[in-house]
């Protein structure tokens, strides 16, 4: 398997080309691949913050926090991030 990771400016390219050739005529391409990657990014955050909210749970907390209160403040702020209005 290659070692090449291709760079987010290439996969914007490729997809906008593609689509400006084969694709809807009424999106803007490099737009609409923003849009996707801001969306990702998102859920991508969210679902790390779940995760230490579920790790926060499995073991003892430093100085003394309240588990519970860093996994609902984790859960609270996971969801936050995936709220954007219009989607």
């Amino acid at each position: 398997m290659s070692e090449y990771t291709p760079t987010t400016k290439a996969l914007r390219t490729n997809y906008a080309m593609t689509m400006l050739r084969v694709g809807r005529k009424d999106i803007n391409p490099y737009l609409a691949f923003d849009h996707w990657l801001a969306k990702h990014d998102r859920e991508v955050a969210a679902k790390a913050l779940r995760d230490a909210a579920k790790d926060s749970q499995m073991g003892p907390v430093p100085y003394g926090w309240n588990a519970s209160g860093i996994a609902s403040w984790l859960l609270a702020r996971a969801e936050q991030i995936e709220d954007v209005a219009g989607e």
